[in-house]
């Protein structure tokens, strides 16, 4: 890259060369090398695997890249992309969408995308109708538009719930709850607004956010005590909220736990016992106690093979975590998997979250993360996710072990 951004010809052939006998051929990455040297202009139809250094050569070479790059997995390559200006702002936002939940791309920039779409003002002012029409990311940026035109609460609560319906049709729930979080904040649970307060819980449950949690759990828990059709709703969030840290700390979790299970009976749920067995689980790794029959009427059904991280990090994750905790002079008992820490205790909490970590906790920390690695929740094996909530936990990241467990539970259907 910056032999050919020097003109270096011979050195870039070189190294193009030293490459080809590494990793193979890489068209593209010739081509744009190339285009940077001789200043000539080229099509670039495909690139196979796309890198930043890909992206660099294109910007460099005023080359349009192609919008296959938004579909990488990668999330360097997905943040490169976000801010490509050769790139069309459509494939721009697919890139901003599929790397923000990575962490790769702000919500910011996301929001700063959708508004580059141009729309029509009869477009805008019939947002809900036509973004039926058009669906995809063109639609979540004319929603964004227009709910930031609109000034009455109940009509911008109305196209965001709408965004968000069709967000989560598209497998982009996640980003659009954080892109449209601002507009969403701005919303008042009044009495009014009564009928969004499901989608507010969900919402802010999603981001991980107690207060705005509670601001919404509240006017869902006011409207069932009068509406009968608002009582199954408010039970099947209550385990999410109670789990995030929210809700009515009065409650008991043997009653949060008994009015989600009928609900679930209710509904004649397939995987009901799955379920039930991950959320006692997780309940488990935040430090809560279960109640009495928690585990009645759950079937155990066959071993099943789970995915598991390499063995280098998972091992090392187990030892860094056992010498962490044995080093802090933790006096809180605490049970963490099954990897010979029965007896690990925790160390005492403040609340504060940055001053609760100890001293030499990234270490585990860090292999905690690679043992997740970059796929969603829920990905790993349940056994992996028990251990590395209630590892979190053990290292004084509270919030974090919670935000972990209730994302595993959304993803895995509650």
């Amino acid at each position: 890259y910056c032999d050919a951004l020097d003109g270096k010809a011979d050195s870039v052939n070189f190294g193009l060369s030293l490459l080809r006998e590494v990793a193979g051929d890489d068209p593209a990455l010739v081509l744009l090398t190339d285009a940077v040297i001789s200043k000539q202009e080229i099509v670039l139809e495909e690139i196979a695997r796309p890198t930043p250094v890909h992206i660099a050569l294109a910007r460099v070479a005023k080359v349009k890249l192609p919008t296959s790059i938004a579909e990488s997995d990668d999330p360097l390559v997905l943040h490169a992309a976000a801010l490509a200006p050769n790139l069309p702002v459509g494939a721009r936002i697919e890139a901003a969408e599929r790397g923000l939940p990575m962490g790769a791309v702000s919500a910011g920039e996301l929001r700063r995308l959708y508004q580059k779409v141009t729309f029509a003002e009869p477009d805008l002012a019939n947002a809900l109708t036509r973004a039926q029409e058009v669906g995809g990311a063109a639609a979540r940026a004319l929603l964004y538009q227009a709910a930031v035109k609109q000034n009455v609460p109940s009509a911008r609560a109305e196209i965001i719930a709408a965004a968000f319906d069709a967000a989560r049709e598209d497998g982009r729930y996640k980003p659009a709850v954080e892109a449209f979080r601002p507009l969403m904040d701005r919303l008042p649970p009044s009495p009014e607004m009564v009928w969004f307060a499901l989608t507010g819980v969900r919402a802010y449950l999603t981001l991980g956010d107690v207060v705005g949690t509670d601001r919404w759990l509240a006017l869902l828990r006011a409207s069932a005590t009068v509406r009968e059709e608002q009582k199954p709703a408010l039970a099947r969030v209550r385990p999410l909220a109670r789990m995030l840290g929210a809700g009515d700390k009065s409650a008991t979790l043997e009653t949060v736990l008994q009015d989600w299970r009928q609900t679930l009976q209710a509904a004649d749920a397939p995987g009901a016992s799955e379920l039930r067995a991950l959320v006692n689980g997780m309940f488990m790794a935040v430090g809560e106690e279960l109640p009495p029959g928690a585990w009645d009427g759950i079937v155990a059904g066959p071993p099943r093979n789970q995915v598991m991280p390499s063995p280098v990090v998972w091992f090392q994750f187990r030892d860094s975590l056992r010498a962490l905790i044995r080093g802090q002079g933790a006096d809180e008992p605490m049970v963490i998997g099954s990897a010979g820490l029965s007896g690990v205790t925790r160390v005492a909490q403040s609340g504060d979250e940055a001053r609760d970590v100890p001293p030499g906790a990234a270490r585990a920390a860090s292999y905690a993360l690679q043992a997740v690695g970059n796929t969603g929740p829920g990905e790993q094996g349940v056994s992996v996710v028990y251990e590395i909530v209630a590892g979190l936990r053990a290292m004084g990241f509270e919030r974090t072990a919670r935000r972990l467990a209730v994302e595993t539970l959304i993803a895995a259907g509650l």
